[in-house]
């Protein structure tokens, strides 16, 4: 995927792995790289260190008019967006029986409904120019699990199912569709977990779908 002089808009780019993201297109010459997250001051000091090309976007992705106004404006303001990256993404939650139905619906709305609004807003576009690059961040515990947070996993499985359907359904009319499916990486969503043996180590798979 060539990045030069194209629009990339990136959800979750405060930290962690979005924030690698937005570091290597700006190097690889993008023309506007959108650091999107809730976390406004991680949001404007990734910006920021972006230099020129760098803009932060204030917003929660697990509402659905947030990402989609955002979304279309960038659009207006500075040409289509070539590249959406949704990567922003929550892990708590336990067990199904104790978990309560609010932290489902809102693990559900962040880790896989924000993924469907964002591709909404940008896909027509996509579609119409007959190009376009999405990728979607999962993780391994969409393709085998995550013991101990049953919402987790199962959002990640819809991310990966997402992906797959729309890679085999535009992939002839022009849309790339990549899955980044990282197995343990030393993000703040691990938090203290990240000192542990068990996630000492990092793994990412990654793939067009």
């Amino acid at each position: 995927m060539q990045v030069q002089d194209r629009v990339c808009v990136v959800t979750g780019g405060g930290s962690g792995i979005g924030k690698a993201l937005c570091e290597r297109f700006a190097a690889d010459g993008a023309r506007r790289v959108i650091v999107v997250d809730r976390a406004a001051d991680q949001a404007r000091a990734v910006a920021a260190s972006l230099g020129a090309v760098g803009q932060a976007e204030v917003v929660d992705v697990g509402v659905a008019d947030e990402i989609t106004s955002m979304l279309e404006r960038i659009d207006n303001d500075h040409g289509p967006i070539d590249v959406l990256c949704n990567n922003a993404g929550i892990a708590s939650g336990g067990d199904p029986l104790t978990t309560p139905i609010d932290e489902w619906q809102r693990q559900w709305d962040i880790n896989v409904m924000s993924h469907v609004h964002a591709v909404r807003a940008v896909l027509p576009g996509m579609l119409a120019r007959g190009e376009g690059h999405i990728q979607h961040t999962a993780s391994m515990a969409g393709i085998l699990t995550s013991h101990g947070n049953a919402p987790y996993a199962t959002s990640k499985h819809a991310v990966v199912g997402l992906a797959e359907w729309l890679s085999i359904t535009y992939h002839d009319k022009g849309i790339r569709v990549y899955l980044l499916a990282p197995l343990g990486v030393r993000t703040p969503m691990l938090g203290d977990a990240a000192d542990s043996e068990s996630v000492s180590y990092t793994h990412l798979r990654a793939h067009e779908t």
